[in-house]
């Protein structure tokens, strides 16, 4: 059975929470009201994938 988090509310601290449970394998659900928190969340994760290679030792 996998993990799952629910985050409420999608912006700066509630994205870097989702981007980091879902870039560590866990099923995510973000509850937020606003029209635009999907496309806001599409933006963290993507940073998120950017940077999570530079957080590892070389």
């Amino acid at each position: 059975m996998g993990r799952k988090a629910a985050i409420i509310g999608g912006g700066v601290i509630g994205g870097g929470w989702a981007a980091r449970f879902l870039l560590n394998g866990w099923d995510v659900a973000v509850f937020d009201p606003d029209p635009e928190a999907a496309r806001k969340i599409e933006a963290v994760l993507a940073n998120a994938r950017r940077s999570l290679p530079g957080l590892y030792e070389r």
